[in-house]
Parts: C-alpha cells; structure tokens; sequence
C-alpha cells in the first residue's frame, strides 16, 4: 500500500490564481439547446429547408390536411452591420394558408412536461385578418389536452402574442400545437415556450451548478463560434435575431447546424453576475471591424456619456459591466479558422483591433489574450512579440488523450494513457513558457510589422503596457477529447484533478494566468436531461472541490497533493489516487479537525459513473485516511485545529 504524508503549514508561497478555475460557454452541441438554455422548441425561427414536399419546417409538422404551407419573408434579421456572407436559409418565416375554414396550423413532438408546470408560450405572428389563434399541450397524437389557450391576432404587421399554460399531467413526449379556424394566411416569424421561472431564457437548475462548483470565469461565445457571432445581433430583441449557421459542422447537433442567437452581451454578463464569475469575451476579428471590436469593450465598459455606453443604458443597465478579459479572436494558426493564419497577416489583424478595445476602455485596463497555435517559435517571434505591448497573454489549447475503452481487457491502460497525458500538457506549458521568456525589451524592434499601428496614439500612460512584464499564458481550452460526445466518468474525474493539481503548480514559474474547461454544460462538468435536470457529472464533482484552493496561498504542492491557506485562514488540502488498482494511506499531522472533509471513490472508470461523496470528518479526527484506487480527497481545516 502506498502512503503520503500532508503536511498543513509550511512557507506560503504565490497564492493560485482565482482565474484557473473557469470555464468556456460556446454555442456548440447540446451546451445551449438542451443544456442551458431554457427554450423547449427546435428550430423556433423557422431556419434551413421546409421538410420533403410539405413546405413545413424540419423539426416542426404540419396542422390541416389541405392548408397550404411554405416560407415567407422572415421575421428574424442580422443586424445591418453584418458583413460575413450568411445563407438565405438562415431567415425564414412560415406561412400558413387556411383555404377552407378547417383547424390549420403547426406542431411539434417531443416535448417534455411536468404536472402542474406552468409554461410561457410566445408567437410572434402575422396575419392578413384578424384570427383566433388556439395553443394546445397534448400528447403525441392529439388525443389527450393537457393545458390550452386562445389569444386574438390582429390583422397588419408582426405583433407578438404571449400566453400562459399550466399542463395536467406529466408527459415525456408531449406536442405543441398552434392553429387558427378562419380562411385566411397567417405568418409565424419565431416561436418561444419556456418553463416558467427560467432566468433571461436560461435554467435556473444549470446556473446553481455553475454556482456550485466555483466558476470564476466564463469564457463567450467561442472558441470557434466566436468566428461566426456578431455581436452588434444581440441589440435586436431575441425573437428578431436571425439564427446563424455555424462554419463548424459542430454547432448545436439538435437544431441541424444552426444557433437560436438567443444569448447576448447583456444575458452573458447577468449569468457571469448570477453564478460569481468573471466574463471573458472573444471577439470576432475576422468579420467584425476594429471599430466594432472597440464598440463591444466601449458597450460594456464605457460610462452613459459614450455613443455604446448610452445603448446600454437604454438597455437598463445604467453602470458599465467593466469586462477586463478578452481574447482576440480563436485559434487562429490552424486550418479550420478563417482570416488571418499567418503570424504576421493575424499580428497586424489583432494590433488593429487590440489597439481600438484599448482606447475604448480608458478607465479600466484591459488584459487582452492573443490566440496561435501554441507553442510555437515561429508565432512567438512573428505573433507574440510584436503584440507584446497590446497582448500580454497568449492563448493555448490541449485536449488530453481520450480513452477508447473496449471492453477487452485493456481498461487499465486506457485508463493511465489518458491520465498521463497530464504530463504532456505541463511539458508543452514549460515549452511555450521559455519561449515567450524571450519577449521583453526589445518587443517593439520590429518595425516592419509594427509600421500599420502606433500604440501609443489615443492610449493612457495606464493602459500601456510595459514590456518587461513577462508574457503569461491563457489556458483557455482544456479537457479529455470527445469527452461531448459520451458520458462523463470517473476517469475523466482523475484527469481533471491531476489536470488541477498541475495547473496551480505551474500558474506560478510558468505564469499561467488564466484557465477554462470547455466545457461546462453536457460536455463535461454539468450533465443536464429531461428526466434528471442539472447535476454535477464526475469531472464537476472534482472541479468543485479543487475550487477551493482558487485565491489560497500555496504550502505545497505536487502531481498528487495540493495545500493552500485561504485569507480567512482556512486551509484546503486535495489528494489524488491515480491508481489502477492499489490503495493509499494519507497521513495526516495528528488528529485533524475538518470544517469539510469529503472523500469522492468510485467502483468503476468506465462511462457512465460518477464519484460517490461520504463524509471522512471522522476519520480524518484519526490522523489517517485511506484512499480507495481512483479517489479524491478533500479536506478543509483551520490553522491550529490540527494536533
């Protein structure tokens, strides 16, 4: 049996930074639609290709045998400043004929509902006589009513009809039906049901995880979302913003490619206030301009007397949000992102827009993170060094080795290859670390690059930047791969501890600053379905624990066992059993008096499992504990309660 002794005082040394502990937001996969996000409708805009030959759109069916169905002249727009080719696809509007006078409309399957829920429905229609339009919550064949409503449309332009329905019964895969009975065409330009008591169109239960784990930062849009976002979209209301189809194949796998454009600015920065965290923004440099990269920091941080300030304002947000953190663009350097991907053409690209953000924020510096495929000489030397006095962080990404358990008796080493990678990350930190250590006085000597912008032009002594500040690291993509397209496990739990564990250690000699999982919702850390709701998946119940050391000085540290002593002078200890198969004995020094003490052991590593968590107050009062293979250990205590 191994053993590790833990020992609670020693010289505090740099405390670990708050910002190692956030994670990303990107609308891709299952993160929003069905994880976040609160809307119960696929495909409420209307977006893609009507479905065969009824002229219905995919993901919604036909109401009426002989009304006719087809797109019309949408409802939802970008706004005008858009100028990244979008497809005509991506604005659309159903129109619904009734030649008859019989029941014509829309509905949708699968809807999942609770007794006694009470549901926002909104349609925003239009209709060329004024209509009664019905609303039903049935069963999949119409033949059970659980809630229905009416309201009256009137004839003319877009109005916006908003109604309340309460279901009867409970019914996993319930329909939405929308109709009218009089002759006469009506337009739907987007459709809204939500529980009630969501938050900004965003569920409560998901943002309690974010809560509960201790997320300090939040990273949005993207990643590579942010490539396709326009952020000047989120100033149209919700209902009007058109949806966007993704460059990436990725993006929201259930609404067929597209993203309802349904979270803006405003909405991210009450969910960064609501859970604690940080906001980390990325702009778009390829198809927004310098101009409008400084009018989004010039939005958020500037006073009611700016021309963006002031729409905030009239948004009802009279204060600035003050956003410190922003990235220039995403991985830019690798074949899948557009624009810039030399390290020359994308240093002139991000100076441009870096130096526009600058001069927007005057009164609160900006740290601003600039994205390459990193570590890289070539990028340091032509990217990172001419941006130095604009950028003083540079991004990186990893993704560690994701295990292909097959059953075949080659579990264990899937299990330690993946767990191993850890150690590849901390090498390629070490890497781009020395290189970057090159960066310092002579950052601006290259005038060739630097010809196009002058950075001291139209910047505060405060907002310059001083070049023998050493250039720190960005860690803002991190997980096992394809870990969003399974369920999450123990073995994923273990790497994320490990990964932790090494990133406090290398936060300070190798000036890692900040940190984001990607990422949080149904791709790791929070597990959300119809049935369950939000809960912590096994990567989440390790992310909660080890975010008790974010802001605590470090006593010690190793690959295995971190210490730290928070301001209050609560001291936090963490322990990884990496094992396959073998047990470990932590040694404590004397009886220990735990505020918290927490064990998380699990019987398998294979997908799905999650840790279980039993209290060890107890038995860490006997100045031992022993670890089952592949746990964790949390224990939090007070200088002086251990004897």
């Amino acid at each position: 049996m191994k053993k590790l002794e833990l020992n609670f005082t020693g010289t505090a040394r740099a405390a670990v930074p708050e910002t190692l502990f956030g994670c990303n937001i990107e609308h891709t996969r299952s993160c929003l639609f069905g994880g976040l996000s609160a809307q119960m409708l696929r495909n409420r805009k209307f977006t893609g290709i009507p479905s065969a030959n009824c002229g219905c759109a995919e993901g919604w069916y036909p109401i009426g045998k002989r009304a006719l169905f087809r797109f019309a002249d949408s409802y939802t727009r970008h706004d005008a400043s858009y100028r990244k080719p979008r497809q005509d696809q991506e604005r659309n509007a159903q129109c619904v004929v009734n030649v008859t006078g019989e029941e014509s409309g829309i509905g949708q399957h699968g809807l999942y509902l609770k007794k006694g829920a009470v549901y926002e429905l909104a349609v925003v229609v239009k209709a060329n006589d004024g209509i009664t339009l019905r609303t039903l919550l049935t069963d999949r064949y119409g033949k059970k009513r659980y809630a229905e409503s009416t309201a009256a449309a009137m004839p003319g332009d877009w109005q916006r009809v908003e109604l309340r329905l309460t279901s009867s019964e409970d019914d996993p895969d319930a329909d939405l039906r929308i109709f009218f009975s009089e002759r006469g065409s009506v337009t739907f330009g987007a459709v809204s049901l939500m529980r009630e008591g969501h938050f900004r169109g965003m569920r409560r239960d998901v943002i309690d995880c974010f809560r509960e784990m201790g997320v300090r930062v939040l990273r949005w849009p993207g990643g590579n979302f942010a490539g396709d976002y326009n952020w000047m979209d989120g100033l149209l209301p919700r209902d009007m913003r058109a949806p966007l189809l993704s460059s990436h194949k990725k993006t929201n796998a259930h609404t067929m490619g597209y993203d309802d454009n349904d979270i803006a600015t405003d909405d991210f920065i009450a969910l960064c206030c609501e859970v604690g965290a940080e906001p980390f923004i990325t702009i778009n440099p390829t198809w927004d301009t310098p101009a409008e990269s400084g009018a989004w920091v010039e939005y958020c941080n500037g006073d009611g007397s700016t021309p963006f300030g002031h729409i905030r304002a009239e948004h009802g947000h009279e204060e600035p949000y003050n956003v410190r953190l922003w990235s220039l663009g995403n991985e830019f350097g690798h074949g899948h992102m557009e624009g810039a991907n030399t390290p020359e053409s994308y240093a002139r690209l991000a100076a441009e827009h870096g130096k526009r953000m600058i001069a927007a924020s005057p009164d609160l510096p900006l740290e601003l993170c600039s994205s390459g495929p990193y570590p890289n000489e070539q990028w340091v030397e032509r990217s990172a060094r001419p941006l130095a006095s604009v950028a003083r962080t540079v991004s990186q990404h990893f993704y560690g080795y994701a295990p292909q358990y097959t059953g075949a008796g080659s579990d264990r080493e899937e299990y330690l290859h993946s767990l191993s990678s850890v150690e590849k990350v901390r090498r390629l930190i070490r890497e781009l670390h020395r290189q970057l250590a090159t960066v310092k006085e002579d950052v601006l000597v290259d005038q060739d690059l630097l010809v196009f912008v002058d950075l001291a032009e139209g910047l505060s002594h405060r907002q310059t930047m001083s070049a023998d500040t050493p250039l720190s690291i960005s860690f803002d993509e991190w997980n096992v791969w394809n870990a969003w397209y399974r369920p999450s496990s123990i073995s994923d739990g273990i790497y994320t501890a490990l990964f932790l564990h090494m990133l406090m250690e290398e936060s300070g000699p190798c000036s890692v600053s900040i940190a984001c999982h990607f990422q949080a919702v149904n791709e790791g850390l929070i597990s959300v379905t119809p049935e369950e709701g939000a809960k912590l998946a096994a990567q989440g119940q390790i992310f909660r624990a080890m975010s008790n050391h974010a802001g605590g000085k470090l006593l010690s540290i190793s690959p295995n066992a971190a210490v730290t002593e928070g301001k209050d002078g609560t001291v936090t200890a963490t322990v990884v059993n990496d094992s396959w198969d073998e047990e470990l004995t932590v040694v404590l020094p004397g009886s220990c008096d735990c505020s918290e003490g927490k064990l998380y052991p699990g019987e398998s590593v294979l997908p799905p499992s999650r840790f279980e968590e039993s209290d060890i107050r107890e038995e860490a009062r006997s100045g031992k504990i022993v670890l089952p293979p592949h746990s964790v250990l949390l224990l939090r205590t007070k200088h002086g309660s251990s004897v």
